[in-house]
């Protein structure tokens, strides 16, 4: 029920696509944008923002949508009409890995809580999509990593299990 509903919403909400990556696919939500208007300078910040953290780390070469939400407003009513508004722990993306989509919460890249870097939120849903993994325990150490790969300079990021 709260897939259905997460895709529901994003399609009718959703309604501006950037310029795909190879041939996955971009865009940003706000309930602040009304269809066919542009979209705000702040929200295309986070959105680039994002598309550049993802160029470092892992991610599919195709066939993935990636949505910024792009204010804490329009991310609450996503969190409410997806069943996860739970109060008891705070979200910063959410992967539905069965329909290939990612939710991004656009101000915390712009505006990190102390403790959770961007890097960390791109790298986290990444490696839920790489490991096609709901194990937050599995995903975060994948996350951690690739961002510490990335720091040290690797070139070449590894998928932790994988055969090389």
């Amino acid at each position: 029920m709260r897939i259905r509903a997460l895709i529901l919403f994003i399609l009718l909400f959703a309604l501006h696509i950037f310029p795909s990556m190879a041939q996955n696919h971009f865009s940003f939500m706000s309930d602040f944008t009304k269809a066919g208007q542009a979209a705000p300078a702040g929200c295309i910040t986070k959105v680039t923002y994002f598309m550049k953290l993802l160029s470092k780390y892992p991610h599919p070469a195709s066939g993935w949508t990636f949505v910024v939400v792009c204010d804490d407003t329009t991310w609450q009513h996503v969190m409410c009409k997806t069943g996860m508004a739970d109060g008891l722990s705070e979200h910063y993306g959410e992967t539905d890995i069965e329909h290939n989509l990612t939710l991004i919460r656009g101000v915390k890249l712009t505006h990190p809580d102390m403790g959770v870097s961007p890097d960390h939120i791109v790298a986290h849903e990444l490696a839920h999509i790489m490991l096609r993994s709901t194990d937050e325990a599995k995903v975060d150490r994948q996350a951690f990593a690739w961002m510490a790969e990335y720091r040290d300079g690797s070139s070449k990021l590894e998928i932790m299990g994988a055969p090389r």
